[in-house]
């Protein structure tokens, strides 16, 4: 079943939920049966906005709970596409594209070691048979454990899968999102009320993300990321492609 957790993230009165698989995490962190976490841009970036520190600390925090090297990682940016062709953002975008008809879709791969984590603002990938997933929001309760005041910022150990990022070709990326990734039916819970606020810091921390990854060699990384990430022309996030 490839749910996209947006009942989960909007229900007004938290009665729906998806598997929590983060206490399997935290018990695969302390036996290093996973020892390296790669996380997508817009789950740092939410992270970081939603406990309102910079997102070195958000590094520094995995790593304060076991996890030994911490990886920026996006399935997206891994991913060359032609002009025309639709690209899922996730499974969930996948079911709905070819419930629709469309038969020519382009399907992301999780490439990343298997004693990894990964951790996404999507909860579509935890579909994925043997792809250790947790979403922004579960490990979001572990950081809340935590005294950021001890911690040192730390920066990411590694860049990996955004060979593309300057070269992408204009595919769509279909997301069902509204706000798109950094807006995700698994992103964690904001102590800022106003949802406005939220996804404008949220694309504030993102940029300064892909800037400092690249040492600022990114020139231009436009206001809405997903045009950055997706291709020029990527239509609303919950609209069908014509």
């Amino acid at each position: 079943m490839h749910i996209c957790g947006r009942c989960a993230a909007y229900c007004p009165v938290g009665a729906i939920k998806y598997c929590d698989d983060l206490d399997d995490a935290l018990r695969d962190i302390r036996t290093k049966s996973i020892t390296g976490a790669y996380v997508e841009p817009e789950a740092l970036a939410a992270l970081s906005e939603g406990e309102g520190i910079s997102y070195e600390y958000i590094v520094a925090a995995l790593k304060y709970l076991g996890i030994s090297k911490v990886y920026l990682y996006s399935p997206i940016t891994k991913s060359l596409f032609n002009s025309g062709q639709v690209v899922a953002a996730s499974p969930a975008e996948e079911v709905i594209l070819k419930r629709n008809g469309f038969k020519e879709v382009v399907i992301l791969k999780i490439d990343i070691p298997p004693n990894s984590l990964y951790i996404t603002q999507c909860v579509a990938w935890k579909s994925i048979n043997g792809l250790k997933v947790i979403t922004s929001r579960e490990i979001q309760k572990a950081l809340r454990t935590l005294n950021y005041e001890v911690l040192e910022p730390s920066n990411l150990n590694e860049v990996v899968g955004f060979e593309n990022m300057v070269k992408l070709s204009r595919g769509t990326v279909f997301r069902i999102c509204p706000g798109g990734c950094l807006l995700g039916g698994g992103q964690p819970i904001s102590r800022n009320e106003e949802l406005d606020n939220v996804l404008s810091k949220r694309i504030e921390v993102y940029k300064k993300i892909i800037n400092d990854a690249f040492s600022n060699s990114v020139n231009d990384v436009p206001s809405d990321p997903h045009l950055f990430l997706g291709g020029e022309g990527s239509p609303p996030s919950n609209t069908l492609p014509p």
